[in-house]
Order: structure tokens, then sequence, then C-alpha cells
């Protein structure tokens, strides 16, 4: 597994895959069987 995290320019945002919140701030986490999940920042937690 790798992560890879990025900020998206102001007004601009996706829906975390985990909890449905807006967010800017964004995890990829990748996992070795090919799957990838976009988290927020908070939403880890």
């Amino acid at each position: 597994m790798w992560i890879d995290c990025y900020t998206l320019p102001k007004n601009q945002g996706i829906r975390c895959e985990h909890c449905g919140t807006y967010i800017r701030n964004i995890f990829v986490f990748h996992f070795d069987n090919g799957f990838s999940l976009k988290c927020g920042v908070d939403c880890i937690r």
C-alpha cells in the first residue's frame, strides 16, 4: 500500500469516498490489489 496526497485549488473539491464530506485536501490510498480510495485528511481519523 502507498499513499498520495494533494490539495485542490480554491472553489474546487470532491466528495470523500469514505463518508461523503466535501473535501479539498485529499489522501489517496493505493492498495496492492489495485483498489484506491480518496479520503479527506480529517475523515481518516
